[in-house]
Protein backbone atom coordinates (compact mmCIF):
# COMPACT_ATOMS: atom_id res chain seq x y z
CA UNK A 1 0.00 0.00 0.00
CA UNK A 2 1.95 3.38 -1.31
CA UNK A 3 -0.25 6.04 0.74
CA UNK A 4 -0.47 9.45 -0.39
CA UNK A 5 3.32 11.46 0.15
CA UNK A 6 1.81 14.08 1.93
CA UNK A 7 3.20 14.17 5.23
CA UNK A 8 1.02 10.98 6.42
CA UNK A 9 2.51 8.22 4.75
CA UNK A 10 3.75 6.41 8.15
CA UNK A 11 0.80 6.98 9.91
CA UNK A 12 -1.14 5.75 6.72
CA UNK A 13 1.35 2.84 6.46
CA UNK A 14 1.32 1.86 9.96
CA UNK A 15 -2.65 2.21 9.88
CA UNK A 16 -3.08 -0.38 7.35
CA UNK A 17 -0.92 -2.62 8.85
CA UNK A 18 -2.86 -2.25 12.13
CA UNK A 19 -5.82 -3.43 10.50
CA UNK A 20 -4.64 -6.70 9.36
CA UNK A 21 -4.37 -7.25 13.09
CA UNK A 22 -8.15 -6.38 13.88
CA UNK A 23 -6.80 -2.65 15.26
CA UNK A 24 -8.87 0.15 13.42
CA UNK A 25 -7.39 3.79 13.25
CA UNK A 26 -7.11 5.98 10.78
CA UNK A 27 -4.21 7.80 10.23
CA UNK A 28 -5.51 11.14 11.82
CA UNK A 29 -6.90 9.04 14.64
CA UNK A 30 -3.28 7.14 15.11
CA UNK A 31 -1.32 10.04 15.11
CA UNK A 32 -3.50 11.54 18.11
CA UNK A 33 -2.63 8.10 19.66
CA UNK A 34 1.18 8.51 19.54
CA UNK A 35 0.69 11.83 20.90
CA UNK A 36 -1.04 11.10 24.03
CA UNK A 37 1.42 8.24 24.21
CA UNK A 38 4.51 10.60 24.18
CA UNK A 39 2.92 12.65 26.16
CA UNK A 40 2.10 9.70 29.23
CA UNK A 41 5.79 7.70 28.16
CA UNK A 42 8.63 9.53 28.88
CA UNK A 43 11.38 6.85 28.43
CA UNK A 44 10.80 4.90 25.16
CA UNK A 45 12.29 1.43 24.91
CA UNK A 46 12.78 -0.71 27.56
CA UNK A 47 13.05 -0.04 30.93
CA UNK A 48 16.95 -0.76 31.52
CA UNK A 49 18.20 0.62 28.40
CA UNK A 50 15.64 2.98 27.14
CA UNK A 51 16.01 7.17 27.35
CA UNK A 52 13.90 9.53 27.17
CA UNK A 53 12.69 10.47 24.13
CA UNK A 54 13.08 14.11 24.20
CA UNK A 55 16.74 13.53 24.45
CA UNK A 56 16.63 12.59 20.60
CA UNK A 57 15.12 16.05 19.49
CA UNK A 58 16.30 19.29 19.03
CA UNK A 59 13.30 21.09 20.04
CA UNK A 60 11.42 21.40 23.08
CA UNK A 61 9.14 18.55 23.58
CA UNK A 62 6.14 20.50 23.89
CA UNK A 63 7.04 21.81 20.41
CA UNK A 64 7.92 18.69 18.83
CA UNK A 65 4.04 16.97 20.09
CA UNK A 66 2.45 20.35 18.90
CA UNK A 67 4.24 19.57 15.44
CA UNK A 68 3.81 15.71 15.36
CA UNK A 69 -0.08 16.37 16.33
CA UNK A 70 -0.71 18.43 12.68
CA UNK A 71 -1.64 16.62 10.06
CA UNK A 72 0.49 16.13 7.11
CA UNK A 73 3.67 16.67 9.59
CA UNK A 74 6.03 13.93 8.72
CA UNK A 75 6.40 11.36 11.73
CA UNK A 76 10.15 9.84 12.62
CA UNK A 77 12.14 7.50 14.64
CA UNK A 78 10.31 8.77 17.67
CA UNK A 79 6.35 8.19 16.30
CA UNK A 80 7.83 4.46 15.15
CA UNK A 81 9.22 3.29 18.46
CA UNK A 82 5.67 4.65 20.26
CA UNK A 83 3.42 3.08 17.87
CA UNK A 84 5.64 -0.40 18.28
CA UNK A 85 4.97 -0.02 22.21
CA UNK A 86 1.83 1.10 21.81
CA UNK A 87 0.12 -1.65 20.01
CA UNK A 88 2.79 -3.94 21.19
CA UNK A 89 4.68 -4.76 17.60
CA UNK A 90 7.89 -5.42 15.95
CA UNK A 91 8.36 -2.63 12.63
CA UNK A 92 10.82 -3.68 10.46
CA UNK A 93 11.82 -0.88 7.66
CA UNK A 94 13.40 -1.57 4.52
CA UNK A 95 14.75 1.35 3.46
CA UNK A 96 15.90 2.26 -0.51
CA UNK A 97 18.88 4.40 1.73
CA UNK A 98 22.00 2.37 1.51
CA UNK A 99 19.70 -0.78 1.22
CA UNK A 100 19.51 -0.71 5.64
CA UNK A 101 17.28 -2.34 7.64
CA UNK A 102 15.78 -1.45 11.00
CA UNK A 103 13.91 -3.21 13.64
CA UNK A 104 11.71 -1.39 16.17
CA UNK A 105 10.71 -2.91 18.82
CA UNK A 106 8.52 -2.78 21.85
CA UNK A 107 11.28 -3.74 24.46
CA UNK A 108 13.95 -1.73 22.59
CA UNK A 109 15.81 -5.23 21.14
CA UNK A 110 17.08 -5.64 18.03
CA UNK A 111 16.32 -8.51 17.46
CA UNK A 112 13.40 -10.48 15.22
CA UNK A 113 10.69 -11.78 18.21
CA UNK A 114 7.79 -14.25 17.50
CA UNK A 115 6.85 -12.94 20.54
CA UNK A 116 5.54 -9.91 18.51
CA UNK A 117 3.65 -9.56 15.45
CA UNK A 118 5.97 -7.84 12.69
CA UNK A 119 4.78 -5.19 10.42
CA UNK A 120 6.90 -4.03 7.59
CA UNK A 121 7.66 -0.77 5.76
CA UNK A 122 9.39 0.30 3.23
CA UNK A 123 11.37 3.83 3.50
CA UNK A 124 12.52 5.91 0.29
CA UNK A 125 13.86 9.54 0.70
CA UNK A 126 12.07 11.86 -1.58
CA UNK A 127 14.52 14.76 -1.66
CA UNK A 128 14.20 16.23 1.25
CA UNK A 129 11.80 14.69 2.42
CA UNK A 130 10.78 11.00 3.53
CA UNK A 131 7.85 8.38 2.23
CA UNK A 132 6.89 5.05 3.57
CA UNK A 133 4.69 2.74 2.42
CA UNK A 134 3.47 -0.81 3.54
CA UNK A 135 5.22 -3.69 2.37
CA UNK A 136 3.52 -8.03 2.85
CA UNK A 137 5.13 -10.73 3.49
CA UNK A 138 3.29 -14.04 3.51
CA UNK A 139 2.86 -14.30 7.71
CA UNK A 140 2.30 -18.67 7.11
CA UNK A 141 5.66 -19.61 5.46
Amino acid sequence: MDPIGNGNCQFGSVSYHLRQYGIHRSEETLRQDVETFLRQTPVLGNRICGANWWNSILEQPRNYLSRMSTEYEYGDQITLQAMSQQYNMQILIVSTRNSATTLISPDGSSCLSSRYPLIILGHCPEGADEHYVALGYNRHV
